[in-house]
């Protein structure tokens, strides 16, 4: 799984990306992120492999239009093959990640 904000190819931080501006609440999705990478021994990176998209990129777009942070999630493809339940069930668990922690009273 990598995680895209707009930084430069293998910017291995999110300082420079311009697509989210919280960076502290970035930084928590990334490592609860990586520890599910972790349970499948897989890696979760920032910008490992993909960086900053063209400014054609609908994401520019989306920035533009809607002044919104923008997370663009990069999926291994050995993910996408698995089966169905292994498949949902990895998703799932990834999902995870950015639900809100409801405070106990």
């Amino acid at each position: 799984m990598q995680f895209n904000i707009g930084s430069e190819k293998g910017d291995e931080s999110f300082e420079n990306g311009i697509l989210f501006s919280d960076k502290e609440k970035l930084n928590e999705y990334f490592n609860r992120a990586n520890a599910i990478s972790n349970i499948y021994e897989k890696k979760t990176s920032k910008h490992g492999k993909v960086g900053n998209p063209v400014s054609e990129h609908v994401s520019h777009f989306i920035r533009t239009k809607t002044n919104c942070d923008l997370l663009m999630l990069h999926i291994n493809v050995e993910i996408l093959k698995k089966n169905d339940v292994d498949y949902y069930q990895h998703i799932s668990e990834f999902a995870s990640v950015f639900a809100e922690k409801k405070e106990v009273l």
